[in-house]
């Protein structure tokens, strides 16, 4: 517990109720491929299918919208570029519309 003293605090209701949200860690892609996002890891082919294919079978099973949290900018571009090479772009359309915030 942090011993630092916040005098005003700020918290507003939530725009979704707590049955629209689920949260849970992945530790690996269908193909068995560790999810591991270190720095070492981050271009390798394997990892970028592994995590796009996570996302992809995601998307086919959530009836609504996805958002999906990279951990930097550089990250994002890194796996839209990989999936826009790979055809994972094209398997994320079949189930979504795709949108990304602009890195520059």
């Amino acid at each position: 517990r942090s011993q630092t003293p916040f005098p005003v605090t700020l918290s507003n209701p939530h725009i979704i109720d707590n049955s629209q949200l689920f949260a849970t860690v992945v530790r690996q892609g269908p193909n068995g491929v560790r999810l591991c996002a270190s720095f070492a890891n981050r271009n390798q082919p394997a990892y970028l299918a592994a995590l796009g294919a996570v996302v992809v079978k995601v998307c086919s099973i959530v009836p609504k919208g996805v958002l999906v949290f990279f951990p930097s900018y550089t990250m994002l571009e890194i796996c839209t570029k990989a999936w826009m090479d790979s055809g994972v772009w094209s398997d994320l359309a079949k189930h979504k519309v795709s949108r990304t915030e602009p890195t520059k």
